[in-house]
């Protein structure tokens, strides 16, 4: 990591009008973790419910006007 950050500020300072003022060396921590997962066939009837729980959701949110003169 070194011969990189070396090598950033041989490249930067090449160019005469570039000037480092300040360096700072900050590290992100990295977690791994190891799951493990099986797939799961869906079935058509699996498919068709959600696709029509959507539509309901989306029905829902979509306020249809009701003429009450002719439907009540």
């Amino acid at each position: 990591m070194d011969k990189l950050n070396q090598r950033l500020r041989a490249d930067l300072l090449k160019n005469p009008a570039i000037q480092i003022k300040n360096s700072v060396i900050w590290h992100m921590p990295v977690i791994t973790y190891s799951v493990a997962f099986n797939r799961v066939k869906r079935s058509k009837m699996d498919i068709l419910m959600k696709m029509m729980l959507l539509t309901f959701e989306q029905a829902k949110s979509v306020a249809l006007p009701i003429c009450q003169s002719c439907c009540w």
